[in-house]
């Protein structure tokens, strides 16, 4: 598969990280995700988990703000970042 053949595949890998760079929302829960991933890969090194906690209340607070101001501009970011 590729992302010009499969749509799933373009919207999550050029779609959804497009959006996410006008919305800090759903791009801070791209990096929670990624940092979640690698500190369950190397769970010794603490610093992986405290950078995951970080991107997470960073989401959470850009969140918060979306929702509170929820509208078309930015209901798909917010939708996705849920």
């Amino acid at each position: 598969m590729n992302v010009k053949t499969d749509p799933n595949l373009h919207i999550w890998a050029t779609t959804i990280p497009r959006l996410a760079f006008r919305h800090d929302a759903l791009l801070y829960s791209i990096y929670t995700i990624a940092a979640l991933h690698i500190a369950n890969l190397e769970p010794q090194n603490k610093e992986h988990m405290a950078t995951y906690q970080k991107y997470l209340g960073l989401t959470l607070r850009e969140h918060r703000n979306d929702v509170t101001n929820l509208g078309p501009a930015n209901a798909d970011a917010t939708t996705l970042t849920s």
